[in-house]
């Protein structure tokens, strides 16, 4: 964790390191997404990819829908005396509910099909290795989810090259197989250090406030996932082609790539937050807040300059030369993915200040514009950048300001 145990004060080094363990964790764990779609891209038919990607966009939504708010309240929670294995319980229980009904909703109106079905393993798959890793995030144990993320990566790819190579791979035998890797890694990491799962603190059960702590956060990364794939989940059934389908998860896998390198901070920064709520220090924690968003505008100019010089090449090796690269719908997902990644900021000082109430109302209108947009928006692929974009400044014009003049008392000490 970035708190020095003697002193109770910050570790700048600390931060650098866990900073840099989560980056190799978010390196690993991106490679996997990377090489799932280039294997789908290559192996299966056009219409069998755009099923595999709009597939893959609602599993993850539906799973981290209710698991990184977890993730986020982990380390609030466990500084509340939370147990680790309270935390993954309700990490696995959440992902396993939501993505089920979810995806029993869409069999139910679309009829099931095989590679719908293999999705219910992935659930279950992401259900334990996120509540796994929500445990060891609240701990500040970035060294050890990066080992084992390596470990995740190493058994997906074997496993996928392995289908590619000998003819078998289908849409529902590349999910099952990232399924079982998420399964046997979500359980090493668990056992890599069984104390943290063991004695990690005395209550199981949340408070109300913790509840609704959390239910507000759910919806807020809700939304938050609907920008991020609402529009590769929504597309087929409104209308949106295969083949600009295809071409925009290559977009948004390759400009994800540098965001989400840069993200890894917010998780050791989410450990400052919560330190700094429970100090009272209001002052530091609203200029550090605005300093990361500062460096965020100043992220996605860089981004959007790389993807000018680099993106085309960049795109081919990704997806390959049979889809055409569309240099500006490329920078229209800049800065669409660049916005919904600056409302990581308003969720994590919600989280560490307890403004459920913020949180919950701001992502709520922010899903009302993106369906206003969504349903104004042109045809084709346009829509499908329009729509988290302004969902986004929505969401980033409502949070922010009410969050920075609201009033938190000094948490008890005692509870530190």
């Amino acid at each position: 964790m970035a708190i020095d145990s003697e002193s109770g004060s910050f570790s700048a080094r600390r931060l650098g390191k866990d900073t840099v363990f989560s980056g190799l964790s978010t390196i690993a764990l991106g490679i996997i997404s990377f090489s799932s779609l280039a294997i789908a891209a290559r192996a299966l038919s056009e219409d069998h990819a755009a099923e595999f990607v709009s597939l893959w966009a609602l599993v993850n939504t539906l799973v981290f829908t209710v698991t990184l708010p977890v993730e986020h309240l982990a380390p609030r929670l466990i500084a509340n005396r939370v147990a680790g294995p309270s935390v993954f319980g309700h990490s696995l229980v959440l992902a396993i509910a939501s993505g089920v009904v979810g995806l029993g909703a869409v069999g139910v109106l679309g009829g099931f099909s095989a590679t719908q079905l293999s999705a219910v393993g992935l659930i279950i798959g992401l259900g334990v290795w996120s509540g796994s890793r929500a445990v060891f995030v609240g701990h500040g144990e970035f060294r050890r989810i990066a080992v084992v993320s390596f470990a995740y990566l190493f058994i997906t790819l074997v496993g996928s090259l392995s289908l590619l190579l000998s003819g078998f791979a289908t849409a529902g035998s590349l999910i099952l197989t990232v399924a079982g890797a998420s399964v046997v890694s979500g359980v090493l990491l668990g056992l890599s250090k069984k104390s943290l799962l063991s004695s990690s603190g005395k209550r199981l059960r949340l408070s109300r406030d913790e509840y609704t702590l959390t239910g507000s956060s759910i919806a807020a990364t809700f939304v938050t996932l609907i920008q991020n794939n609402g529009p590769l989940a929504l597309g087929p059934s409104w209308g949106i082609d295969s083949e600009d389908l295809v071409i925009y998860a290559g977009l948004i896998m390759l400009i994800r790539v540098p965001y989400m390198l840069l993200n890894n901070v917010m998780a050791p920064l989410n450990l400052r937050f919560v330190e700094l709520s429970d100090r009272g220090k209001r002052r530091d924690l609203h200029r550090l807040s605005l300093l990361v968003l500062g460096a965020m505008l100043a992220s996605i100019l860089v981004v959007m300059l790389t993807i000018i010089g680099l993106g085309r090449f960049g795109f081919q090796i990704l997806i390959g030369d049979q889809y055409d690269f569309d240099m500006s719908l490329a920078l229209g997902v800049v800065l669409a993915e660049g916005l919904i990644w600056m409302t990581v900021v308003p969720r994590l000082l919600g989280s560490a200040d307890g403004a459920g109430s913020v949180l919950f109302g701001a992502w709520a209108i922010g899903l009302i514009a993106f369906a206003v947009a969504w349903a104004l928006g042109p045809d084709g692929a346009a829509r499908l950048v329009i729509a988290p974009t302004v969902s986004a400044a929505v969401v980033m014009a409502i949070a922010m300001p009410r969050l920075l003049v609201m009033k938190v008392p000094r948490a008890d000490s005692a509870r530190r």
